[in-house]
């Protein structure tokens, strides 16, 4: 029988390259909306805002233009007229340059899969005085109909005097997702990425519709952009080199669900909006009374949400914004300072609305520190990986009160290890931890919670010997105390692995030889989440144009054995870069550990032993921001996502 241990576990949402613990801005902030008064503009439907001002759609399709406060939308006029007369324009889309001029691509649908033909790119200087956005004998119109007909021109994004980035590609030649338009020259440049995945080339219409239907792209005013698709959960950083599409960060990488292919749309989608020095993502996965939507429900087809994750232009996560409202696409204004949650589409026909979320007002703000005590006051929920921790009021052996936050300082992880006396697993996991934490020093904080009476923990020789923090809350497993937020069952060891942060980056029933090892081992390597697989870590990743080399180390007890598959391989972008070489091990077959990695002080722990070895691949096409390693496609194999370079 194969000896992989197989762990009880969830997965991080966010991974080690989010982790974030910023001292003049909390990581986890949640924010109380004021409602903004729409009423002068009931009938319109917002769809676009630039600067301070709302433009905003008619049921004929006219577009409207009025400015947007924290507490209302002012009346709005109409500016542009949807029609086939003189300076009127069929289908439109609109988008900011970054000196404030309006551009409208007029692009009227014909046939079938969103086809259009391209009529013109004009530009509006100065749109928030409305005399102008009203007058066309102020606007440039360039003409476009030399241009080859599009499938569908999605959000665009101006990114020089004379061209723009689009979501779309052209009729003729439909495998790409991304398109440069240059409106002066009349000429298209598609850009190379799509999506390697198993989509049959006879639903390339369907694939190319979920990718732009939807979609979005945003720049930082340099030379880094961000595609983002509402199909599902798609996002990332890239930049562009001639036709070359450079990934720089994945912030989401789920593969959309193609029609033909998935049997429902996706329940789990986002919405962005962004500006030169932050991105902003609203994660949908709830119906409007915020429950989770497990399954697909035609009668509520469309998520909400109202937890909104921002991240700098690198990719790093800075910041989760916890939202007292649900809605489905948000807004931003002009100077960053307020975040706009829109309901957007309501299928009761009730009318849409708009919160206003100050983002820098303190008193809006609650610190993610929020305690058990006011968790008590709501419904018990218990926590799952990637939410925030809770803090809880705990006390030492000596009877003095702290607080589980105390634990976060300098910008350690914590790991919780919940335990009591009777647990065998426990004595076995103890010498492991105590190298662990003499090896972390600095880096890695334990918090060991014990759930017996009071009485009995303070008398134990063994609670007495433990070296870290070992406190309790005297509840054991009753339903309010600090273990009922963390896991619902009554069972030890059970252990959390907390980012710097405070968000649940592991949870862990039970335990193997070697987990803890292999935990810190990551923790000091490459940014990586190995969660899936404890033992096994990365510990160098050499990258070149020869191929590239990875240096793992797996953790186990003597006369334990592991196997590294053929079929191994790591996915970048979206592509799959296949083993060539190794060192160190035989594929396919029974490797045991060779080293030891420390000595037991205790008769009930176990010696830990370790193997090296190296495993290369071939070269990347380009350097990614990250990688995955699998050990072929199974359900049974090892895994390492979101690998750092």
């Amino acid at each position: 029988m194969r000896k992989k241990l197989i762990i009880t576990m969830m997965f991080a949402l966010i991974t080690l390259t989010g982790c974030s613990n910023q001292a003049s801005v909390p990581f986890d902030v949640y924010l109380e909306g004021q409602l903004v008064n729409t009423d002068a503009n009931k009938g319109l439907w917002s769809k676009w805002m630039f600067g301070d001002h709302i433009y905003a759609l008619d049921h004929d399709l006219n577009v409207y233009s009025g400015k947007l406060t924290k507490s209302e939308w002012q009346k709005a006029e109409k500016i542009l007229v949807q029609g086939h007369g003189e300076n009127e324009f069929g289908d439109m889309v609109l988008s900011q340059g970054s000196d404030g001029t309006l551009y409208v691509v007029d692009h009227p649908f014909e046939g079938m899969m969103g086809e259009s033909s391209l009529v013109s790119l004009t530009k509006i200087l100065h749109p928030d005085e409305l005399g102008t956005s009203k007058a066309p004998a102020r606007w440039e119109k360039y003409d476009l109909t030399k241009l080859s007909d599009f499938n569908q021109i999605g959000e665009f994004v101006v990114i020089s005097d004379s061209t723009f980035l689009t979501t779309g590609a052209p009729v003729k030649d439909m495998h790409h997702v991304l398109a440069v338009v240059n409106y002066k020259k009349q000429t298209v440049t598609p850009l190379d990425y799509w999506p390697n995945d198993s989509t049959p080339e006879v639903l390339t219409d369907q694939k190319l519709m979920t990718y732009i239907d939807g979609s979005g792209v945003a720049c930082n005013g340099k030379d880094r952009y961000l595609y983002w698709d509402d199909s599902g959960k798609l996002a990332f950083i890239f930049t562009i080199d001639g036709e070359k599409v450079n990934i720089l960060h994945q912030i989401y990488s789920d593969q959309l669900p193609i029609p033909g292919i998935a049997k429902t749309p996706s329940t789990e989608r986002i919405h962005c909006v962004a500006n030169n020095d932050k991105i902003y993502l609203l994660y949908k996965h709830s119906n409007r009374k915020g429950e989770t939507m497990e399954k697909y429900d035609l009668k509520e087809p469309f998520p909400w949400g109202n937890t909104v994750e921002v991240y700098d232009w690198d990719g790093v996560k800075q910041q989760v914004i916890h939202l007292d409202k649900f809605g489905q696409e948000i807004m931003l204004s002009d100077d960053g300072k307020t975040l706009y949650l829109y309901s957007g589409f309501i299928d009761d026909q009730t009318a849409p609305y708009i919160y206003s979320y100050d983002l820098d007002s303190p008193s809006t703000v609650v610190s993610s520190t929020q305690t058990l005590e006011q968790k008590n006051d709501e419904s018990l929920h218990v926590l799952e990986v990637g939410e925030e921790a809770v803090d809880a009021e705990l006390y030492d052996m000596q009877g003095n009160k702290h607080r589980l936050f105390d634990a976060f300082a300098d910008g350690r992880y914590v790991l919780l290890d919940f335990w009591n006396l009777h647990c065998g697993n426990c004595l076995k996991a103890d010498p492991e931890l105590q190298e662990v934490y003499k090896r972390m020093q600095g880096k890695l904080e334990i918090v060991s919670i014990n759930l017996d009476s009071i009485p009995d923990w303070k008398n134990s020789d063994w609670s007495k010997s433990i070296v870290w923090k070992n406190w309790s809350d005297g509840k054991g497993f009753k339903k309010g105390g600090i273990q009922s937020h963390y896991y619902d069952f009554k069972a030890v060891p059970f252990y959390v692995l907390l980012s710097p942060g405070g968000r649940i980056l592991c949870e862990l029933t039970g335990y193997g030889a070697g987990f803890f090892l292999g935990m810190a081992e990551a923790l000091n390597g490459p940014k990586q989440d190995n969660y899936d697989n404890l033992n096994l870590a990365i510990r160098k990743v050499d990258v070149n144009n020869k191929g590239t080399t990875i240096s793992f180390r797996y953790y186990t007890k003597k006369g334990y054995w592991f196997r590294i598959t053929s079929d191994s391989y790591l996915t970048a972008d979206g592509k799959k870069y296949k083993l060539t070489t190794t060192d160190g091990i035989k594929l396919n077959e029974d490797n045991y550990p060779q080293v030891k990695a420390y000595t037991a002080q205790s008769k009930y722990g176990d010696d830990i032993y370790y193997r090296d070895f190296t495993l290369t691949f071939e070269p990347f096409d380009t350097k990614p921001a990250t990688f995955d390693f699998r050990e072929g496609d199974g359900e049974d194999v090892f895994v390492i996502r979101s690998v750092s370079l």
